[in-house]
């Protein structure tokens, strides 16, 4: 009807017989190997796919993990230096999603956060 862009609404009343707010729940085992999870809006995903959000944020984490070897003057980081590279990035990585997305033109509010494993 061209007035509701989410498949699973809460309150807009007009729309009850169309849409309903029960959630798909999926749940997921989540392992060292994944990485990061990313929980982020429609907004994001309007202008990307799954698979270009999930290259961006590996694109960008491993583009900062040369940049802070680089830094160190080290080819590979510790564990304890990739911890703390990791403590301070994450944020850093969800605006980055996030200012992708607007500059691709998503015209909805765009919310992303990704929390590294």
């Amino acid at each position: 009807m061209g007035m509701l862009a989410v498949s699973r609404a809460l309150g807009d009343h007009n729309f009850k017989e169309y849409v309903i707010s029960t959630p798909d729940i999926r749940s997921v085992e989540l392992t060292d190997e994944m990485g990061f999870l990313l929980l982020a809006c429609d907004g994001v995903f309007d202008v990307m796919s799954n698979e270009e959000a999930v290259q961006h944020i590996c694109n960008e984490y491993k583009a900062r993990y040369a940049a802070e070897s680089k830094r160190l003057g080290v080819q590979t980081l510790t564990p304890e230096q990739q911890s703390n590279m990791d403590a301070q990035i994450a944020r850093d990585l969800a605006r980055s999603l996030v200012e992708t997305v607007i500059a691709k033109g998503t015209r909805d509010n765009v919310t992303a956060m990704v929390a590294l494993l």
